[in-house]
């Protein structure tokens, strides 16, 4: 039996700005490893590929291809770069 190991946790945050329904593009914290990204809208996770999801642009931003209404959560998973 093959046993993965992983050298890095994901990370899960809120990026900024706030959804204000007009802003597309948004930011975490720390670089993040190319096609490691999830993202989260209202709790949904997005499909990348639809026209409903998003984009990853190295090194931290994640551009949504809707922007999310005031008061719409999200939340950005990866893995560390």
């Amino acid at each position: 039996m093959a046993h993965a190991i992983l050298t890095s946790l994901p990370d899960r945050e809120t990026p900024t700005p706030a959804a204000d329904g007009v802003t597309t593009d948004f930011l975490v914290s720390k670089d993040f490893t190319p096609g490691t990204v999830s993202v989260w809208h209202n709790g949904i996770r997005l499909q990348a590929d639809l026209d409903t999801g998003y984009t990853e642009s190295l090194p931290r931003t994640v551009s949504m291809k809707e922007p999310p209404l005031t008061g719409d959560t999200l939340a950005v998973e990866f893995v560390p770069a």
